[in-house]
């Protein structure tokens, strides 16, 4: 149960603004008695006030109800700022939220409901459980126009571990493609990616940047069409011949996405945004999407 004190704040804040609806209810004390609260709105890009408790007042029995009005997921934040200072997260940070759903946060605890009205079980992501799709240098495509190199099959000198790369070169922006069919319970939202990558030539603390896109292709889609907009993974070299994994990319956006269809995933070493003095060795990508 939420209940809040003279000056208390509640906040928050959406992936993009003006697509999640919120509303918020309760039961304002003042001197003179007991009266209903209800606050309504739409949640802003950025932290954002939705509720201040004037001075002399109090709010009881809080319920706040957040739905996406949107087609696709959108990532959702809720705070509470008791001391005028610090804000507090009273829901998972970048909540994922599907298309059509709905948050409440209540006395009953925290729940979200899908379309259909069912309440949903938490994943690794928030609510809607999380897929990953792991997409190996192995099963890549080097692009025609400025492909990095065919994957190489390299061995450890002692342990004999055998394991694939794409080798992206220090002078030139290359390419490489995926292609597969995304799951059937993928919702068509936003996707984020992890880069697993080594290097051979270049030294400790010199940087390398991949760009990740994508785009969705269903029957009758024209093949020729523009993939969605990049997002950097972006990371910094350690030792030759040591497994690196960068943090996980901004929120990709998948064009045209849909479940089950053909999907085209592209990655890219963007050499004006990095300083590595050798190849970047790509292992593998890892994309993390929600389940509808």
């Amino acid at each position: 149960m939420i209940n809040l004190e003279s000056g208390d704040l509640l906040e928050g804040d959406a992936a993009i603004a003006s697509k999640i609806d919120y509303s918020i209810t309760g039961y304002r004390y003042v001197s003179g008695g007991l009266v209903e609260y209800v606050a309504t709105g739409q949640l802003a890009a950025t932290k954002g006030t939705l509720v201040t408790v004037k001075a002399g007042e109090r709010l009881r029995d809080i319920i706040i109800r957040l739905v996406n009005t949107d087609s696709t997921a959108r990532t959702v934040n809720l705070y509470v700022k008791a001391d005028g200072t610090n804000s507090y997260r009273l829901i998972p940070k970048d909540l994922s939220l599907g298309a059509g759903y709905a948050a409440i946060l209540d006395s009953a605890g925290f729940h979200v409901y899908n379309t259909g009205g069912s309440v949903l079980t938490f994943g690794e992501t928030g609510p809607a459980p999380a897929g990953k799709v792991f997409l190996s240098a192995a099963g890549a495509t080097t692009r025609i126009s400025n492909g990095c190199a065919t994957a190489v099959l390299s061995e450890t000198t002692t342990n004999k571990i055998n394991y694939y790369t794409l080798d992206f070169d220090k002078t030139a922006d290359e390419y490489a493609q995926w292609s597969f069919a995304m799951p059937s319970d993928w919702d068509g939202g936003t996707v984020t990616a992890v880069v697993y990558w080594t290097f051979a030539t270049g030294s400790a603390a010199e940087t390398v940047n991949f760009a990740i896109k994508g785009g969705s292709f269903g029957n009758d889609d024209a093949i020729d069409t523009a993939l969605g907009t990049a997002q950097a993974c972006a990371d910094t070299a350690i030792t030759a011949g040591d497994s690196h994994i960068t943090a996980a990319s901004a929120a990709i956006t998948i064009a045209n996405a849909a479940a089950s269809e053909w999907v085209v995933i592209e990655c890219m070493r963007d050499v004006s945004e990095d300083n590595l003095a050798g190849d970047a060795q790509l292992i593998g990508i890892m994309l993390t999407f929600t389940r509808s």
